[in-house]
């Protein structure tokens, strides 16, 4: 028997048009994989079933609205040969028989209905605005000059008795009214979301996918429907718990996935990739770049003719031709190969597995998967700017020795099991170094304190001025550990050769691993601090210029 062969939906348009009377076969198919990329998913649907020698066409229905219909490919086991693959759009008019008038009429009696217990109403209304004038007349004083009617007792007692029990029959009945116009609306909304519902799958298209095969003996066969689905996507987060007695900095990588395809994704293989088929598979072609003399345009008569406009050289409404086809060829991108996201993932992009099986609902909210948890030594160093902040930040080095590739992604930080904030992770390939921020540990203090702001003169003569300043930096390290330290701090920087700036104290002449300059005069001191050490470090500056200049900036 012929191997079972893969045909994507472009093969079909050089294929010859396949001709069988074979009856249409809906498949009860189910989600098996579905790779997740930046923008859409690539999902495989399977179908099991029975089939007798012969042409059988095979339908994958109600596929998602937005499947690339040019993204369709066939696999499966069984030995059957794949003949055909197309997508096609049906559109459903398979109403019931009969069922939308059926409805309509009961919705014109619910309406009758409505129309008898509203007459009702009003009717009860107007009894109640009747009786209430009688016992108004019969109950109003006299004025003056009438006679004062009767007062016998009896006549009165019946009155009233009468008054009562009609005021009795008129609230009950319009409580019965009340909740009979209640359920004949809630009657006529059931029946009019039904007609509107009925019209609107007579509007509904159905995406189908008609797969036709052919065997030469009876046999049972597994067909597999792989296709990409626009809407679809994913991004990383993580949790990054850094503990400072181990040493060790652990990386926990998660997913977060969201779809709205309309199907919701039930115990699938769910896979993760970073490959960009949006961008296309193939990279973009250089066109020359030419340059030539500007010559501006003549002013000419504005009042000229549109004869002697035409009357222009051809030979310029070729150049210009010409080159409106070389900024079309500019401007259009390089075209979507579909065929090469899967080269892509294979050959230029990570694809994480994700283990076991995952739901994702078909509600566009985010679900978060487990990608992987991998731990690396760290190297751990405060750092203390404290000239704009009275806190030590903790930071820590760490080398990406996994074979995960880390992407751009929010991260929460735990420090020593507690949480310390959030931070931004950047892009970290396998092998690479990355520098992850811990938030400020309190048991490590640098205080910065200004001893001196002295002005004065130079020269021997005068003619100059100074300005010297000098700070302490009163450092602790309160932990139970030894630790390294940076504190930063700056020299101004002069813009001028008369305006010089010295650095008095710590005495520097090159960088050495304690003491470092750059080239913004940003100064670094590092520190090996024991456990409960406390040191005073000195640092301060002389700024020099001329008396007869004004200087800004100090």
């Amino acid at each position: 028997m012929p191997m079972t062969r893969l045909l994507s939906l472009s093969a079909v348009l050089t294929a010859p048009l396949i001709l069988t009377a074979a009856q249409e076969r809906i498949l009860d198919s189910k989600l098996t994989n579905v790779t997740v990329f930046a923008d859409r998913a690539e999902v495989v649907r399977e179908a099991s079933l029975e089939l007798d020698a012969g042409t059988h066409t095979l339908i994958f229905a109600d596929l998602p609205a937005q499947t690339d219909a040019g993204s369709l490919q066939v696999d499966g086991t069984g030995g059957f040969t794949l003949q055909d693959v197309r997508f096609e759009t049906r559109q459903l008019t398979d109403l019931p028989e009969g069922k939308l008038k059926e409805l309509t009429d009961e919705l014109d009696k619910a309406q009758e209905q409505a129309t008898a217990l509203g007459m009702t109403a009003t009717r009860l209304k107007d009894r109640r605005v009747t009786l209430e004038a009688i016992i108004k007349r019969v109950t109003t004083p006299p004025t003056e000059g009438s006679q004062n009617p009767p007062m016998d007792v009896v006549p009165w007692t019946e009155l009233l008795t009468f008054y009562n029990n009609q005021l009795e029959k008129i609230d009950q009945g319009k409580m019965e009214n009340d909740a009979a116009t209640k359920a004949a609306n809630a009657e006529i909304a059931r029946l009019k979301r039904e007609i509107a519902q009925l019209n609107m799958d007579a509007r509904k298209v159905s995406n189908v996918a008609k797969v036709v095969v052919g065997l030469d003996a009876p046999a049972t066969v597994t067909v597999d429907l792989t296709s990409l689905v626009y809407g679809p996507s994913w991004s990383p987060s993580y949790d990054i718990r850094a503990n400072t007695d181990s040493k060790q900095v652990t990386v926990a990588g998660y997913g977060s996935i969201t779809q709205s395809t309309g199907e919701d994704w039930t115990d699938v293989k769910l896979s993760l990739s970073t490959a960009q088929p949006q961008i296309g598979g193939r990279e973009p072609e250089l066109h020359p770049w030419f340059l030539q003399e500007f010559k501006p345009m003549p002013v000419g008569d504005p009042f000229v003719s549109e004869a002697k406009a035409a009357s222009a050289p051809r030979m310029r409404q070729n150049e210009l031709m010409a080159m409106d086809a070389f900024v079309a060829a500019e401007a259009a991108p390089a075209p979507m190969r579909v065929a090469e996201a899967s080269v892509q993932s294979g050959a230029t992009a990570v694809v994480y597995q994700i283990p076991n099986t995952a739901s994702i609902p078909s509600d566009n909210q985010p679900v978060r998967v487990a990608i992987t948890t991998q731990s690396f030594p760290g190297t751990f160093q405060y750092s203390a700017v404290p000239k704009l902040s009275p806190y030590v930040y903790l930071k820590t080095k760490v080398t990406n020795a996994s074979e995960y590739a880390f992407l751009p992604g929010p991260s929460n930080i735990y420090l020593d099991g507690s949480f310390v904030g959030n931070a931004a992770l950047d892009l970290v390939p396998p092998g690479q170094e990355f520098t992850t921020w811990l938030g400020i540990d309190q048991g490590v203090t640098v205080e910065r304190k200004l001893l001196e702001r002295k002005e004065g003169e130079a020269g021997l003569f005068g003619g100059s001025k100074t300005l010297t300043y000098r700070y302490e930096f009163e450092i602790k390290n309160n932990k139970q550990s030894a630790i390294e330290l940076s504190v930063w701090d700056q020299l101004p920087v002069s813009q001028n050769d008369e305006i010089k700036v010295e650095l008095v104290q710590p005495k520097y002449s090159s960088d050495t691993d304690a003491l470092k300059i750059n080239s913004q005069k940003y100064i670094e001191w590092t520190y090996q601090l024991n456990a409960g050490q406390e040191i005073t470090a000195p640092f301060s500056f002389k700024v020099t210029w001329p008396e007869d200049m004004q200087v800004s900036g100090l």
